[in-house]
């Protein structure tokens, strides 16, 4: 599911660059989606160690992204 997010996310994201567009704005999108993608992972590594309840932990970053993404 992370991976169709991701997708989404940064498709509708490029659409917003027009052609001849600042650079900068798609760098700074593409760091910030790796970021995002850091959150989710962090969310898996916690709900492991048993930091926060397994259905918390799966849930975090989808919740993040599609608050995100809209």
């Amino acid at each position: 599911m992370t991976s169709l997010i991701m997708v989404l996310l940064g498709t509708s994201l490029s659409l917003r660059i027009v052609r001849g567009g600042n650079v900068a704005l798609g760098f700074g999108t593409t760091i910030f989606l790796g970021l995002l993608l850091r959150v989710l992972r962090a969310g898996q590594a916690l709900g492991y160690n048993g930091a926060l309840p397994p259905v918390v932990a799966v849930w975090l970053g989808n919740v993040l992204f599609a608050a995100i993404g809209r």
